[in-house]
């Protein structure tokens, strides 16, 4: 928090035992007379990012505007990845676009165009860019994107997302390093999440500025948050077709006289966007037959 009488941060603690916070939080403090903070309340948070298996939920950032997912030319980037996060923005309702690093290297991007195509026709922004090696033309492409918002930066590992944070917050990698060396003594590696303050000129040579939320790779982004039929409708090449099954209670798995397995069967749905749907729904089963191994009761999610 910061004091309102010397404009300085002053450190926080919680009560009790709670650790439930995440950057982006709004919460009440009160002063204590060590000079240091004591959060008192939770203010009701709004796009909540949050990634979860079935032994925990780990929340990310919340009242966000919008979420950037870093992915890059070469390394290959996963897009069982990508699709886990444009269904955990879904459900937060968050609008997402996809940052393609590292797109200097011509032949690597001219491989992966397909790809990006798919996603392209299910109307979502692809941004092509080198941040590496051209920082002001990156700040000038992104600037009245990210505008006024706050943005969340996510991406799984090796994607160049540490690149785009230090080419739009060149002091980013000086207050990481200081944080880190706060948060790890005694510790051999530290992540955290650290949201930043940028400013820089658009195209126009306007000013502009907002937050950058950086969070660390990851390798794995669980989902059992989701209802099954969030993942569904998460999905936007399923919604026209949802309701035309054989069956009103079709899951798009097994079930014979489907409309999204004919769909994928024609090439008007992607296969590999579908094998995600089901690596999801599967995935979902699991966590349910875990949670009804040892406490015997289904614990199906709220839509």
């Amino acid at each position: 928090m910061t004091d309102p009488t010397s404009n300085k941060t002053i450190s926080c603690v919680t009560r009790g035992k709670r650790i439930d916070y995440c950057v982006g939080d709004l919460v009440e403090c009160s002063l204590s007379g060590d000079g240091t903070g004591v959060i008192e309340k939770l203010a009701t948070r709004e796009h909540l990012m949050k990634r979860s298996d079935h032994r925990k939920t780990k929340l990310i950032a919340s009242n966000l505007d919008q979420v950037m997912c870093v992915v890059a030319t070469e390394p290959d980037f996963s897009e069982q990845l990508l699709g886990r996060v444009l269904l955990a923005a879904d459900e937060a309702q968050l609008r997402v676009h996809i940052f393609v690093s590292k797109c200097d290297l011509k032949s690597s991007l001219e491989r992966i165009e397909p790809r990006l195509d798919v996603y392209r026709s299910l109307g979502f922004s692809v941004i092509l860019a080198a941040p590496k090696n051209n920082e002001q033309e990156t700040q000038k492409q992104l600037a009245d994107l990210l505008a006024n918002k706050t943005t969340l930066l996510l991406g799984q590992s090796g994607m160049g997302k540490s690149t785009l944070v230090n080419a739009l917050v060149p002091e980013a990698q000086q207050a990481t390093r200081e944080i880190s060396e706060v948060l790890a003594s005694g510790k051999h590696t530290t992540t955290f999440t650290k949201s930043f303050q940028f400013s820089f000129s658009n195209a126009k040579g306007e000013p502009v500025s907002g937050t950058l939320v950086d969070s660390p790779g990851f390798q794995e982004y669980g989902l059992s948050h989701l209802h099954p039929s969030q993942v569904e409708h998460g999905m936007s090449e399923f919604k026209a077709l949802l309701g035309s099954c054989q069956f009103r209670d079709c899951r798009h798995l097994d079930e014979p006289g489907c409309a999204v397995k004919k769909a994928v069967s024609d090439g008007s749905v992607d296969k590999r966007r579908y094998d995600l749907f089901c690596k999801v729904m599967n995935d979902l089963d699991f966590y349910q037959e875990i949670a009804y191994k040892f406490t015997g009761k289904n614990h199906i999610r709220k839509k």
